[in-house]
């Protein structure tokens, strides 16, 4: 993120639609680590810095050291998915005169979003979020500056986000493990506290917090 003229922006990144996986979504740079990433003596949360580092400048042009990048959330893709996938989140601040531009194969547009106009036009459905995006751009629109933000980001665990998924009349609930719906479906709307993002099939996206 910057803290650009309308407040705090993020980096957003459209997936080119020639992707077969989640074209035209819009999110963050991302890969796989690679056998480059790893330098001896690195443990895994190290290569996976390098890792957003290296994805960060092939795929959005912006230099970022990787020790810079803080680490924001793992997320595991859910259980019936036919390829499932465990992803690293991080967040860095970026230069404000960075030149971002798009690599034209992983990424076909580049924008400056505050976290609150990327979940409005998502719910207006102009642009294309999943629930990883959503979550971790709502996480991040309550802090008042960049600085505020990696600083809690600094001094809080990364969340381990392992998601299922609820369905009812309304749509889709994304509960996460740790929540009494986790294991207990009927339990979705119980009383007790827990995260969970609500996706109904009409109407706004909403992601319930605890804290």
């Amino acid at each position: 993120p910057r803290d650009g003229a309308p407040g705090r922006e993020g980096l957003m990144w459209r997936r080119a639609s020639t992707r077969e996986s989640h074209g035209g979504a819009w999110g963050s740079p991302r890969g796989r680590t690679d056998d480059a990433d790893w330098q001896e003596g690195d443990d895994e949360p190290t290569a996976a810095r390098r890792a957003a580092a290296r994805e960060t400048h092939e795929e959005a042009g912006v230099v970022i050291g990787h020790e810079e990048f803080l680490h924001l959330a793992n997320w595991t893709t859910p259980e019936f998915m036919p390829k499932r996938f465990a992803t690293w989140f991080f967040v860095a601040a970026v230069g404000e005169h960075a030149d971002a531009k798009a690599d034209g194969v992983e990424s076909d547009d580049l924008a400056w979003w505050t976290p609150t106009d990327a979940l409005a036009a998502r719910n207006r459905r102009e642009i294309d979020l999943g629930p990883p995006q959503f979550v971790t751009l709502d996480s991040l629109r309550r802090f008042a500056s960049v600085a505020d933000a990696l600083a809690v980001r600094a001094a809080e665990e990364a969340f381990d986000f392992r998601p299922r998924f609820v369905n009812d009349e309304r749509g889709a609930v994304c509960v996460y493990h740790g929540a009494p719906a986790y294991a207990a479906p009927e339990r979705v709307d119980g009383p007790e506290p827990h995260p969970r993002l609500v996706m109904p099939k009409r109407g706004e996206w909403v992601y319930v917090r605890t804290q």
